[in-house]
């Protein structure tokens, strides 16, 4: 702007001269003045606008720094929140699974012991639906025809966990009126509590183990003793040669 004004009054200036009748040099002393102010008015220009274009990228330069280091400093806010909620997510998925997990074992183990209490249901109901009685005291007697009591013994065998016994079986009930269960092959299931007994008189019981009572009891088949059971749970609780 100020080389332009700088221009136009040279111009005036010459054209002044010009219709003044100046003479030649003296216009032309005129026009280098005019050429001096020129330049230097131009270097003034120059500089100016060099100051105006350095401060303007200073600034600029400034206004990127700022912002660049806003954009970093958002970006490591951001890491750092992203960073953390992965965390509380990663604690609150593994804090899950470990429930899930406990829970699944509990119910794991509820429908085991759920399968074991019906087996065992099962069982004891096979046992006693096998030899057709209720838990309770039983007897019958050691001779081969129904005689002077309802009970009798046709035959007797053993399996690995049963007696079987082909007979009747009777029980006296509150009035001491027996109660006749009638004549069947009874399945009584035996197992690792059952007791094997002989008693008689005023002496204690004689327990005998399995194998020493499987054949005295044959021995004893048609002599006339008596035979009482006891059931338990539908299992064979203990069965005792009366004598």
């Amino acid at each position: 702007m100020k080389k332009r004004i700088v221009a136009m009054a040279i111009v005036a200036a010459m054209v002044t001269g010009c219709a003044s009748g100046t003479g030649a040099d003296e216009v032309n002393e005129q026009s280098s003045a005019a050429v001096q102010s020129t330049e230097a008015v131009s270097e003034e220009a120059v500089e100016e606008s060099t100051e105006e274009v350095t401060d303007g990228a200073s600034d600029e330069a400034s206004n990127e720094a700022s912002e660049d280091a806003s954009a970093e400093a958002s970006k490591g806010a951001s890491d750092g929140a992203s960073v953390e909620a992965s965390k509380d997510a990663n604690k609150d998925a593994a804090a899950s699974e470990a429930s899930a997990v406990a829970a699944a074992k509990d119910e794991a183990a509820k429908e085991e012991a759920a399968k074991n209490e019906a087996a065992e249901s099962a069982e004891k109901k096979e046992a006693s639906a096998s030899a057709g009685l209720e838990d309770g005291s039983y007897t019958t007697d050691l001779v081969t025809e129904k005689t002077y009591s309802p009970g009798y013994v046709k035959s007797i065998s053993f399996t690995d966990d049963a007696i079987i016994i082909e007979g009747n079986f009777y029980r006296y009930d509150a009035n001491w009126n027996p109660v006749e269960f009638g004549f069947n092959k009874y399945t009584f299931k035996t197992n690792a509590s059952t007791k094997y007994l002989s008693s008689g008189g005023e002496q204690d019981s004689i327990q005998m183990s399995r194998d020493e009572f499987a054949p005295y009891l044959q021995s004893q088949l048609g002599g006339g003793l008596g035979l009482t059971i006891k059931l338990k749970g539908g299992y064979l609780e203990s069965i005792d040669i009366i004598s």
